[in-house]
């Protein structure tokens, strides 16, 4: 009897160990990843990258500026947009005078941060354009065409676009194509009066206008 019990016993431990033993076995659980939503502010920060990018910073400046009027927003989060909007506006070369302001209200906005030392650099390098520009504008000796650069550089777009409209300026074809970004020209059989040739980033080819029709 006793020879059984041991007998039994043996085969319920083998059991045991061949029931338990495929579960040492199976491969550990794959963590379930951790999905990050992101903010209003980065998630305007990655598509007016994007744009700029592509080649048409005023759309990332109109999407950057459209965040801004978010009343949620944190300073910090205002920050980073009004510098990014500062940076494209220096790269872009046509608002000198708006990148200063977006470098000078982050600077208000968080002082002593790190967003607020680069911003405080890149202040430094526009005042430095805009005083170099205005120096160009004063002292005179510009070509009609250097002037209407210079003035749209600056970010005196109303007063680089009456230049335009008066004649005798060879525009460069950047800055003709930001002006019909901005919506200074327009492309259609409305719009009349002088004509230039433009080709967007993507390779379309336009003929633009002065978008006020008749002029």
């Amino acid at each position: 009897m006793k020879l059984q019990l041991l007998a039994v016993s043996g085969l319920v431990l083998t059991a045991a160990c061949a029931t338990s033993a495929p579960e040492t076995d199976l491969p550990p659980p794959e963590p379930v990843p951790v999905v990050v939503e992101q903010s209003a502010a980065e998630r305007a920060i990655d598509t007016a990258n994007g744009l700029a990018a592509a080649g048409n910073p005023q759309a990332a400046i109109d999407r950057l500026t459209q965040a801004l009027g978010s009343p949620q927003l944190t300073d910090a989060e205002k920050a980073q947009l009004y510098k990014l909007r500062g940076d494209i506006r220096v790269e872009a070369g046509d608002d000198t005078w708006g990148a200063i302001d977006d470098f000078e209200t982050v600077l208000a906005l968080v002082p002593g941060t790190e967003t607020a030392i680069v911003a405080e650099e890149q202040l430094g390098i526009a005042r430095g354009k805009a005083t170099s520009l205005n120096f160009q504008l004063e002292t005179g000796g510009l070509t009609r065409s250097q002037r209407f650069e210079t003035l749209w550089e600056l970010g005196e777009h109303d007063d680089a676009l009456d230049l335009l409209r008066q004649g005798g300026v060879n525009a460069e074809t950047d800055t003709l194509l930001a002006m019909y970004q901005i919506g200074y020209l327009c492309e259609g059989d409305e719009f009349a009066g002088q004509a230039f040739d433009i080709v967007e980033p993507d390779g379309t080819p336009r003929t633009v206008r002065f978008c006020d029709t008749g002029k």
